[in-house]
């Protein structure tokens, strides 16, 4: 089996914004082998990301997020606590 590389594999997936949250983790699983950036960089563009997203989208104001903005708000919350975990055990 081959890996893919992230290029290979947006490729493959299309555009990110249709991601299910397990195409997310697929890719970052890739772009981990492929040296992705540290996790607070990582951290800070799902934060981006997430709020860019609030901000334009109307459904994603209530407390249940949109289709699209679901798997965005998740990787935000998933990155966050992630860490805040790595935060606590290097502190």
């Amino acid at each position: 089996m081959t890996t893919l590389t992230p290029v290979q594999f947006r490729s493959t997936h299309g555009d990110p914004v249709t991601w299910t949250s397990a195409d997310l983790d697929s890719y970052e699983v890739f772009a981990d082998i492929d040296k992705l950036p540290p996790l607070y960089v990582r951290y800070m563009q799902a934060a981006k990301a997430s709020t860019t997203h609030r901000d334009a989208c109307t459904a994603c104001q209530g407390s249940q997020p949109c289709p699209v903005g679901g798997p965005v708000h998740r990787r935000f919350e998933r990155l966050q606590d992630e860490y805040v975990g790595q935060q606590k055990k290097d502190g």
